[in-house]
């Protein structure tokens, strides 16, 4: 079920029982996350590998919300930065409110390897050139290599528009299957068969603002993407890909949050030896910032 169908009567409920205020407390309360996966196949140049991955910012309904994110991303270290998509809300081609929010983010986070977005269903194309003038590599159903020594690996982005209306014409072009260690970043966790068809071992996604509104426990109520339950928030597995979908920086359609909370997450990519290997670890304890 869609969430922007039930938001009119969402609102007047709310209000009504007095939840509205403690919903937009509940958005503005987004937390660092840390996780560690491991992988049997990783490149031993990339043990160790920090990305800090952020998703829905969607800069322009909350102002509070820039300076929440800088907050947590203040004195952070990474190796990498990426960015799964919708950077607004309004889908007019009116997307310049966005860009000085978007600078002050890249400016506080130091990664050598750069920035690397797609665009969600809330994103235009226009924004790309923007994007690339404040350094932010825009992948649009394609695939870059990221180098340590002599060793790679692959980071593929896939254009995140049409969630729910695209049959995979641009990947199943562009995307071939792979025979290194690759990443795949998307919008939404709609895609996760495709990927693992192709090889990918980790799959980073967001879109579904890990249900926004859950039930007590985080059980989403909705999802806003076809896509199994299992794949919509948190670390997940399918077949010998892992795969983690972001709960969001901020929110959309309502500005509230219930049972769940917005993050900016920091993941490190561990290797494990093939024998004895399992495909998951637990997290790891939060470094400092």
């Amino acid at each position: 079920m869609r969430f922007s169908r039930l938001v009119p009567l969402a609102t007047t409920f709310l209000k009504a029982t007095g939840l509205y205020r403690r919903g937009v407390r509940n958005a503005l309360a987004i937390e660092a996350t840390h996780f560690d996966f491991v992988f049997p196949n990783l490149p031993m140049a990339f043990d160790g590998y920090r990305i800090v991955h952020l998703s829905d910012l969607h800069l322009d309904f909350l102002p509070e919300t820039t300076e929440r994110v800088l907050a947590l991303l203040d004195g952070c270290c990474a190796d990498l930065c990426l960015f799964s998509g919708d950077y607004r809300v309004r889908r007019s081609k009116h997307y310049l409110q966005i860009m000085e929010p978007m600078a002050r983010i890249c400016g506080a986070i130091s990664v050598p390897d750069g920035y690397y977005a797609v665009l969600g269903n809330h994103d235009c194309l226009e924004m790309i050139e923007s994007f690339e003038a404040m350094g932010i590599n825009v992948l649009v159903d394609q695939s870059v290599k990221i180098r340590r020594a002599d060793q790679t690996l692959t980071l593929s982005g896939v254009d995140g528009r049409y969630v729910g209306f695209r049959h995979l014409e641009g990947p199943k072009r562009t995307l071939e299957p792979l025979s290194d260690f690759a990443i795949a970043l998307t919008h939404a966790p709609d895609l996760v068969e495709s990927m693992q068809a192709r090889g990918y071992s980790l799959y980073l996604a967001g879109h579904t603002h890990g249900g926004q509104i859950c039930l007590p426990g985080g059980r989403p109520i909705m999802s806003n993407v076809d896509a199994p339950r299992a794949y919509i928030k948190g670390r997940w597995q399918a077949g010998d890909m892992q795969g983690y979908t972001n709960s969001g920086v901020s929110v959309s359609s309502l500005p509230i949050r219930f049972n769940t909370r917005g993050e900016v997450a920091t993941i490190t990519l561990r290797r494990r030896p093939r024998s004895g290997a399992t495909a998951t670890a637990p997290a790891s304890p939060p470094s400092s910032h």
